[in-house]
C-alpha cells in the first residue's frame, strides 16, 4: 500500500514534522495555525534512497548513473533536486546550458544529501 505521507519545516526547531498516514491507520495531524511555520508541505515520494533514508520533495540527492545524462562523460554522478512537475516526482539535474527534469523512476541508485532547508 503506497504511504500517503508529508513533512513541513518548523524553523523555530529546525526540524521536520512528519504527518499523514503514519504506521497502520495511524494519521498524525500537521501542524496549523502558527504564522511562524510555513504552510509548505512535502510529500513522500513513496521511494527511499539506497540507504533506506525516505524521499521527499526538497531534498537534494545523488543520482549515479551508467550512463550519460548530457553531453559529458566523465562523471558517474550528479547531485539536485527533488521536485513535483509535470505531474510526477522529478529530480532536476544541472547540465551544460541549464538543468533539465528527469523522472526520479529513471534512477535506482539515488541518495539523500540534504534538503532545502538545511542549505545541504
Amino acid at each position: 500500500m503506497k504511504e500517503i505521507k508529508f513533512r513541513q519545516w518548523i524553523p523555530i526547531s529546525k526540524d521536520f514534522h512528519y504527518w499523514g498516514m503514519l504506521g497502520k491507520g495511524h494519521f498524525v495531524s500537521p501542524i496549523t495555525g502558527n504564522e511562524k511555520i510555513p504552510e509548505k508541505h512535502e510529500q513522500f515520494i513513496d521511494k527511499n534512497d539506497k540507504k533506506g533514508v525516505g524521499i521527499y520533495e526538497g531534498d537534494n540527492c545523488m543520482v549515479y548513473y551508467e550512463y550519460p545524462i548530457d553531453h559529458t562523460r566523465a562523471s558517474s554522478f550528479k547531485s539536485g533536486r527533488v521536485v513535483f512537475a509535470n505531474s510526477a516526482f522529478c529530480i532536476e539535474l544541472p547540465i551544460i546550458d541549464g538543468t533539465s527534469l528527469f523522472t526520479i523512476n529513471q534512477f535506482d541508485n539515488i541518495e539523500v544529501i540534504g534538503n532545502i532547508h538545511t542549505g545541504e
